[in-house]
């Protein structure tokens, strides 16, 4: 089959990207063919249509506009597909029948730069793994600003590290045993890769380093081979658009808290299990995009380095007692870009004049933020970034538009081609009154198409009037145009002035993107500076507003809290939040909680986690007085959850999380436990969740808060160290029940689920039916209550 000499083009630079959709540049267009037209026609709702492309060839086609296409190829990525973009590499020029054309970037979903269509406080992984048995190495790579880091670890606690992160993409060895323990991340797209052997020289030669001691990370063997396989699909995918990733970092799994994925939600830290809002929201009155993500990140990640800790602390009651500053300096970062992905923009060519003019205004408001900050942070000699700001903003107009982007006096040679643009369009003008005033043709108008440039349009009515010296060109339906050898002398004077216009420009431009450029290390370095003030004034803002106190976090198990309240449900409900005491040590370390529904058990579990919590990301607490013992992990077991995914019930689900917290938490840690045992019958789940306290008590000595409707539970105090009872206080009055919301010692001894039932109203012969069956339940027990306290399995 015979065919044309575009679509034979087509066909060979698609054979090098099969898995991509390839948009081939044609003019104005960017084209699909084949399945890609279908796979466009059905993802981003366009017409499939189809082209003949030679004899009894008719080839399906879907295109888009290359001035819309961001918005096109955000929604591909977010479908999981990667876009290949064939450009043209030639202008067009009169007998050029086929362009030159060629893939100049491949866009997958962990590398796109388009900062309209990034959601500004997402952090946007793509990771590399090697497979070295019981351990694996990790790579990841933030695209978007430049970060690489690598680690190593059991492969179990990297997979717990991968879902916390959500990589977007995750690159394997090809035929590789990985891929099978990948089916949490089954929606994601897995790339294999044939070549993906520890090139230690290209590593090296990529990052300009002799070895790895440079950058600190030579003892991570695992860690460089999966970045090693990164780079290459990088290194393949995005050609020449790699300048921003100056350097390979550790990625510190030690320096921080490792949160679970559910106890991340459990406690509703980033998202709400309903609708409502979340830990991030109360506490995020950051001003920047990079603030915003650091304390995203510190949030589910936080510190366990006392050091790191108490130096945040300190700078946020530096601020927290200087509102004035506070104020300024939160007025001063809201003039501040992304400058992380501004800067990656820059290395990659992809800024654009406005978002260059922003960052450069950007970057001379630092002073201002210097200022303001100098007493309490270190800053770094940026001058030289300053005078390069400087220089950008005299450079480029205050708004830039398509053909008008330097300022005049900018260079000599482009002020001397506008005036001729100019002065030609004005002469354009002056042709056109001039010759209306001879033909007498008032609606003779002169316009400027692609084919035959400028042109005198006069429409049927008029032809009769046209002079002889005009030279028909083209006929229309209501008109005739014409050209003059005067105004085809001038249109070539315009034209030429235009295009050395353009191209002036265009190199004037590349020249301040390449000189921006080379601050690309430097750059990081005050990014990393503006998002730590940034998430540091938003925590001192946001203790100034709630009356939050300055925590004392060490090294011991103490958990000191001093009427402690919940930070995220104080700001929702419409009345006062009843604040709570919670005071263990090594001698008093866990809690049975018991109290009806309704009273306030899962609120004040998750109310110490959140203390916890936000004292070691540095932050003030909702309390009166707060002394933190270093925690290492925390651990929540809470609510009903199945997987009907993975067949598993509602107690399955409940009995795997628990096991996963009995293996993994150590005596640093602290767990939240609510109803332990409930989804199984009344004796087994009593069974387990005695047995589960017992086990937690004399082989783990977790602090731990266990909220129960077993109200046997608490007999454990009298045999189990450290076990001490609490209750949620309950008050009758006038046949009515009153929810204190006060946790006290001692032991609730009713569940009051029958009046719970009343109150939600079933109806009252369900009622009166329940209360005499639990009459009886309650007399056959009572006996068997009194054993259980006697009970030990270790």
């Amino acid at each position: 089959m015979q065919y044309p000499p575009l679509l034979r083009q087509y066909k060979k630079i698609k054979q090098k990207y099969q898995e991509e959709i390839l948009l081939f540049r044609v003019g104005d267009f960017y084209e699909t063919f084949y399945d890609d037209a279908k796979k466009m026609s059905e993802i981003l709702g366009l017409t499939l249509t189809s082209k003949p492309m030679g004899k009894n060839i008719r080839v399906p086609l879907a295109g888009i506009p290359v001035k819309a296409a961001e918005t096109y190829i955000s929604k591909l990525l977010k479908a999981g597909y990667s876009v290949a973009i064939c450009e043209q590499l030639e202008e067009p020029s009169k007998g050029k029948k086929l362009l030159k054309r060629d893939v100049v970037e491949v866009i997958t979903p962990g590398t796109n730069l388009n900062l309209g269509l990034i959601e500004e406080s997402e952090t946007v992984y793509i990771v590399g793994i090697w497979d070295g048995g019981r351990r694996w190495g990790v790579a990841l790579c933030e695209y978007t600003t430049g970060d690489f880091f690598i680690f190593e670890n059991e492969k179990e606690k990297c997979l717990e590290i991968l879902k916390n992160i959500s990589p977007k993409e995750i690159i394997i060895p090809e035929n590789s045993e990985i891929k099978k323990y990948l089916e949490d991340f089954k929606n994601i797209p897995i790339h294999e890769i044939f070549d993906f052997e520890f090139d230690e020289e290209n590593l090296k030669e990529f990052f300009g380093i002799k070895n790895f001691e440079t950058f600190g990370v030579a003892d991570i063997y695992l860690g460089l081979k999966a970045g090693a396989g990164l780079l290459s699909f990088l290194q393949e995918k995005k050609k020449g658009l790699l300048n921003h990733i100056k350097s390979i970092r550790r990625f510190n799994i030690s320096e921080r808290m490792y949160l679970d994925k559910r106890t991340i939600k459990n406690l509703e830290i980033i998202e709400p299990v309903y609708q409502g809002k979340t830990l991030f929201d109360i506490l995020n009155k950051t001003k920047t995009a990079m603030g915003k993500r650091k304390l995203k990140r510190d949030l589910i990640s936080p510190f366990v380095d006392i050091s790191r800790i108490k130096e945040r602390l300190k700078r946020v009651n530096y601020f927290y007692q200087n509102y004035e500053k506070l104020e300024k300096l939160l007025d001063a970062l809201s003039k501040i870009v992304d400058l992380e992905r501004y800067m990656s923009r820059i290395a990659t060519f992809k800024i654009t004049p406005k978002e260059l003019k922003k960052f450069a205004h950007s970057i001379l408001n630092l002073k201002e933020i210097e200022e303001l900050t100098k007493d309490a942070f270190k800053w770094l000699d940026y001058e030289d970034i300053v005078e390069m700001a400087k220089k950008i903003d005299r450079w480029i107009v205050d708004e830039p538009e398509e053909g008008y982007i330097i300022q005049d006096g900018v260079n000599e040679e482009l002020d001397e081609y506008r005036r001729l643009a100019k002065y030609g369009k004005d002469e354009i003008l002056k042709i056109e009154q001039r010759e209306r005033k001879r033909t007498g043709i008032q609606s003779l108008k002169i316009g400027f198409n692609q084919v035959f440039g400028y042109y005198i349009e006069i429409t049927k009515a008029n032809l009769n009037k046209v002079p002889s010296d005009y030279i028909e060109k083209q006929t229309l339906t209501n008109a005739k145009r014409f050209i003059t050898p005067e105004l085809k002398e001038l249109e070539e004077k315009i034209l030429n002035a235009e295009e050395k216009i353009e191209k002036l420009q265009n190199e004037i431009y590349k020249k301040l993107i390449e000189e921006t450029s080379k601050f690309v290390e430097k750059l990081k370095e005050i990014s990393e500076l503006i998002s730590e003030i940034d998430v540091v004034a938003s925590l001192a803002k946001v203790a100034l507003e709630n009356n939050y106190i300055m925590p004392e976090v060490t090294s011991d198990s103490a958990l000191f809290i001093k009427e402690g309240r919940h930070p995220v449900v104080e700001k929702t409900i419409n009345e006062t939040f009843i604040p709570n005491d919670t005071l263990m040590d090594k001698n008093e370390r866990i809690f049975i909680i018991t109290g009806p529904n309704m009273a306030g058990k899962s609120t004040y579990l998750r109310q110490v986690a959140l203390i916890v919590l936000m004292a070691q990301i540095g932050s003030f607490v909702p309390a009166k007085e707060a002394k933190i013992g270093l925690v290492d992990r925390i651990f929540s077991r809470i609510g009903a959850s199945d997987d009907i995914s993975k067949g598993v019930s509602t107690f399955m689900a409940e009995m795997m999380e628990t096991a996963e917290i009995l293996y993994n938490a150590t005596e640093k840690s602290l767990l939240i436990l609510d109803e332990i045992g409930r989804g199984t019958s009344t004796y087994d789940g009593l069974a387990i969740a005695c047995s589960v306290v017992e086990y937690i008590s004399k082989k783990i000595k977790a602090r731990t808060l266990f909220a129960t409707h077993y109200h046997e539970l608490p007999k454990l105090t009298k045999n189990l160290p450290a076990v001490v009872s609490y209750k949620i206080l309950v008050k009758e009055w006038k046949n009515e029940i009153i929810f204190m919301h006060k946790v006290v010692k001692g032991e609730a001894d009713r569940s009051y689920g029958i009046y719970v039932a009343k109150i939600a109203g079933l109806p009252k012969e369900v009622i009166k039916k329940a209360e005499s069956i639990l009459e009886i339940l309650e007399q056959q027990t009572k006996e068997e209550r009194k054993k259980i306290g006697q009970l030990s399995l270790f």
